[in-house]
């Protein structure tokens, strides 16, 4: 199923990509040419594991029973966690460029550096906090101009939001600069999918109220302080603690374990502020 893993040299992190083709594996080669590290080994001679899969050729007999399309369209992953899909597969290698250039941007440690999706709409962005592939690709958001950025993860400075450049733009002598964004809000959408409030008749401890309250102070919070620690606990440092203070004192805090929902909120997030929102 796989033909091949290439190995890159990302700054001082050894990173695999496995090919679903010889004819991917030589664009991944192509692509990131400066980066190649063909004999690399790990500590102990093995070989590196591959980090990345890329499915650049989908096999169009591959349809699902539901006749959707092919379920192998073009995309990126890292184990089971879809990053980027398209049935254009520049989109997909471009992808793997921003994801890349993430991974270099992230050994500076002097940034604060936060592993939240990135959702923009012009200047403005809103981090959401929700494994993928939930609300990838979600149609409300591209009917709304709103797209999620692919990286790899983001710096966020006071309440700007920067997105590290492709790896490939570290090669060129004009060295691009992170991309800049507005941080506007904060969505958390919930993998708890069981019901939040519990029927404490059925005389079962775990149902009793005291544990509904309990649970949805851990996975629905709501209230101010509930909201501050979960998302200031993303980041050890002071001033994302204030970020996010700021943000609860504002009411951009969303949390919702629906999707149709947490796309409603970073939409109407991203649309505050505008004259046409």
């Amino acid at each position: 199923m796989w033909a091949d893993t290439v190995t890159l040299r990302v700054g001082d992190q050894l990173v695999g990509v496995r090919a679903d083709t010889d004819c991917t594996a030589a664009v991944v080669r192509d692509t990131f040419a400066a980066w190649l590290e063909p004999t690399a080994t790990g500590e102990q001679g093995e070989p590196i594991p591959w980090a990345f899969s890329l499915r650049l050729d989908p096999d169009e007999s591959d349809l699902d029973r539901n006749r959707r399309g092919p379920k192998s369209v073009p995309q990126l992953r890292i184990g089971g966690i879809l990053l980027a899909r398209s049935r254009r597969p520049d989109d997909v290698v471009n992808a793997l460029d921003h994801v890349l250039g993430g991974v270099l941007a992230r050994q500076d440690d002097t940034r604060r550096w936060l592993g939240l999706r990135t959702f923009v709409a012009r200047d403005r962005a809103v981090l959401v906090d929700a494994a993928p592939p939930a609300l990838k690709a979600d149609p409300r958001l591209a009917r709304a101009g709103i797209t999620e950025l692919p990286t790899w993860s983001v710096a966020v400075d006071g309440d700007t939001v920067l997105v590290p450049p492709r790896l490939t733009a570290a090669a060129d002598e004009r060295r691009e600069a992170p991309s800049t964004y507005a941080l506007v809000g904060l969505v958390g959408l919930d993998a708890c999918s069981h019901a939040a409030h519990a029927d404490p008749g059925t005389g079962d401890a775990a149902h009793s109220p005291d544990r509904a309250n309990d649970h949805d102070a851990v996975h629905h919070p709501t209230n101010p302080g509930a909201l501050l620690a979960r998302f200031a606990a993303r980041h050890p440092s002071t001033e994302w603690f204030q970020t996010v203070e700021r943000l609860v004192a504002d009411g951009s805090i969303r949390v919702t374990t629906d999707r149709a929902v947490a796309a409603e909120q970073v939409r109407r997030l991203l649309a505050s502020g505008d004259a046409t929102g």
